[in-house]
């Protein structure tokens, strides 16, 4: 994907798609080896090995052609990748058609069918079906949104940050579900708490105020600032301020030079303000964290 940043319009993002597609066929059969399903029942071993070899020359390959393709190479030295390939790739062919004859468990497992950008775009009947995958990782996450007629792919932050904000909003989703030894009371207030984050979730880069979340939550102002600092530890305008700094973060490149429009746009009434709370939060102001072009 570093590559389809630096260098847009040349199939990176699709390849980096069809790679995710592999890895998660791969993640499959690593859990049924742990679980010790045997899906070689049927099959040569001297053709399953020599299938497992041709893969290993092709991974191989393939990744030298990234890395040849990246360094602007001679088109001969091109030509002759993409001939090995194709001859690695026959090769594999031939074997795995041999497998299948022999067992069609063991690849229908190992060997699924995965579909290329152009397979799966014909799979989806109309324009308005919209399929969304994600790869998480270790620095960044990746998001890939597919219809019949476009591709886009999206930079995302990192695994433990989405992990965290699932997990956050799962416990939100089961604010309601009964806690053993917990009393009626309780379970009100924690219920409240979390239906006060769902709705400052849902409106924070808005003018939102005490009275319009009290309002909307059908309690007092005053209950609802009780409850919610004795559930969560904190203030409501504190939460707010940490949702809208934290959407900042994550935008701040696509607002580089327009940090005055993404505070407004979040709902801080100046750059002043946002900045001042930014730096009061992170420890420095917005463009300590923005990469030199």
């Amino acid at each position: 994907m570093n590559l389809e940043k630096h260098r847009p319009g040349n199939n990176y993002a699709s390849t980096a798609f069809f790679t995710s597609e592999r890895s998660r066929a791969r993640s499959l059969l690593e859990m049924l080896a742990v679980a010790r399903v045997d899906l070689r029942q049927g099959a040569d071993p001297a053709l399953i090995k020599r299938s497992d070899e041709l893969e290993r020359l092709l991974d191989v390959k393939a990744q030298y052609q990234m890395r040849l393709l990246s360094a602007r190479p001679d088109q001969s030295d091109v030509a002759e990748v993409e001939k090995e390939i194709r001859a690695l790739a026959g090769d594999y062919e031939d074997v795995q058609a041999r497998i299948r004859k022999q067992s069609s468990l063991y690849l229908n497992f190992t060997q699924p069918a995965i579909l290329h950008l152009e397979e799966v775009q014909s799979e989806l009947k109309d324009n308005n079906t919209l399929l969304l995958e994600y790869a998480l990782g270790n620095e960044h996450s990746y998001l890939w949104a597919i219809t019949s007629e476009s591709f886009t792919c999206h930079e995302l932050p990192n695994r433990t940050t989405i992990e965290k904000a699932a997990g956050d909003v799962y416990k939100l989703l089961t604010a309601r579900e009964p806690i053993n030894g917990e009393t009626q009371a309780q379970a009100e207030q924690r219920a409240l708490a979390a239906d006060a984050q769902v709705l400052i979730a849902e409106c924070f880069a808005e003018r939102v105020t005490l009275q319009m979340l009290a309002a909307q939550l059908d309690v007092s102002p005053f209950r609802l600032c009780r409850v919610f600092r004795q559930t969560t530890g904190g203030t409501l305008h504190e939460h707010l301020t940490r949702l809208r700094l934290a959407t900042a973060l994550e935008r701040l490149p696509q607002y580089r030079e327009r940090l005055t429009a993404l505070a407004l746009d979040l709902g801080f009434s100046s750059h002043s303000h946002f900045t001042l709370a930014f730096r009061s939060h992170f420890g420095h102001a917005p463009t300590a964290f923005l990469r030199p072009r």
